[in-house]
């Protein structure tokens, strides 16, 4: 499995090197003009960002329609799926890592004066997990194409959610998210932060490991 990570590493060195110096540049950047801006904002931003890295390579290996020679090698389609789990997650947390180093040593964005790093690694850390555990499926089934259908999918529902709060005054999302929101609350009031930072990290490793195991069900299923 490790070689395959490696492998994609190799053969995708300077597109994930460009990607990540423009993301290392842009958001402290971005970060500095706002100086208002919370750390966990731009966690947020860096993990949303870094997340779209594992998803690249698997979409350029099927835009090269690479992925028959990756099978054909003395590998499993099941070690071909967690070599995109592992390598690709570990790539997208080193990622984070580093922008969020470089937000705290860049003093113009005053992330060092206010300390919150613990809340900016569980943000980041969560909003990986759930991008990875939601696009990867579609993207390993599916290449660029399922990514494409996915994505514009969600569009349309939230259009769809958008039309419903101006026509018909309904906002379930409202209503889910406050929903969601007392939940946290009642949950982090029973067991304190320190519990409900790892309910949620736990949830998000049990959510990666039921993607991960669709997704090699559904790989092996996939006519090359």
């Amino acid at each position: 499995m490790w070689t395959l990570v490696r492998k994609d590493l190799v053969l995708n060195r300077r597109v994930l090197g460009l990607n990540l110096a423009f993301y290392l540049i842009l958001l402290p950047a971005m970060a500095s003009l706002d100086g208002s801006a919370p750390p966990a904002h731009y966690a947020g931003f860096a993990a949303t960002a870094c997340s779209i890295l594992p998803l690249t390579l698997v979409a350029r290996e099927d835009k090269f329609r690479t992925t028959r020679l990756t099978c054909s090698l003395p590998v499993t389609r099941d070690a071909v799926v967690n070599a995109r789990y592992w390598g690709g997650g570990a790539l997208a947390l080193a990622g984070t890592a580093l922008i969020l180093a470089a937000g705290y040593l860049v003093p113009q964005t005053g992330f060092a004066a206010r300390g919150d790093v613990g809340t900016a690694l569980l943000v980041a850390l969560l909003l990986l997990g759930l991008v990875q555990a939601v696009l990867l499926p579609f993207t390993i089934r599916f290449g660029m194409a399922g990514l494409m259908v996915f994505l514009a999918a969600t569009q349309v529902l939230g259009i769809a959610v958008f039309l419903a709060v101006a026509l018909a005054g309904l906002n379930p999302l409202r209503a889910a998210i406050g929903a969601i929101a007392g939940t946290l609350g009642a949950v982090r009031a029973a067991v304190g932060p320190p519990g409900l930072a790892a309910i949620l990290v736990a949830g998000v490793i049990l959510l990666n490991l039921a993607s991960a195991a669709l997704s090699r069900r559904l790989f092996r299923a996939r006519e090359l």
